[in-house]
């Protein structure tokens, strides 16, 4: 299938490594996504929404086995996602953001002060998905 877009990113464009989520990385980022989106909901209108919102709400109740996420670290708390939705098989939507991971933040802030067992250590963020992940085997090409 040929691409509709000319505006393409290799997996090399970044620097980091481009990790898949399972099955199990898919249903916690989708359930992170929907924290997100009801955080984001509290301070806009739907009109407002930018097509990457839109995309992310549609992300965040598909099912899981119609979507794909792709995740790049590319600084401290700092990931760039590639993700896309897919129906028969075939990608239909694609989008890419960038998700910094908060909780991740304060897990390290909290360690800093010797604050272990504050509740944040115990919610999952992106660290947790991309630790758990496995690397990409072979080159692909994301359109973007």
């Amino acid at each position: 299938m040929k691409p509709k877009s000319s505006k393409q990113i290799s997996m090399e464009a970044i620097p980091g490594e481009w990790k898949r989520l399972d099955e199990n990385g898919v249903l916690e980022f989708q359930n992170i996504l929907r924290i997100l989106n009801r955080y984001y909901d509290a301070f806009s209108s739907d009109k407002d929404k930018t097509e990457t919102q839109k995309f992310r709400e549609e992300a965040s109740l598909i099912q899981p086995e119609k979507l794909e996420f792709f995740v790049k670290k590319f600084g401290n708390y700092e990931y760039l996602i590639y993700s896309e939705i897919k129906e028969n098989g075939e990608k239909v939507r694609s989008d890419t953001w960038i998700h910094i991971d908060g909780i991740g933040e304060e897990r390290d802030l909290f360690a800093s002060k010797d604050i272990l067992t504050h509740p944040v250590h115990n919610i999952l963020c992106m660290r947790d998905l991309y630790k758990d992940s496995k690397a990409l085997t072979e080159e692909r090409e994301m359109i973007l």
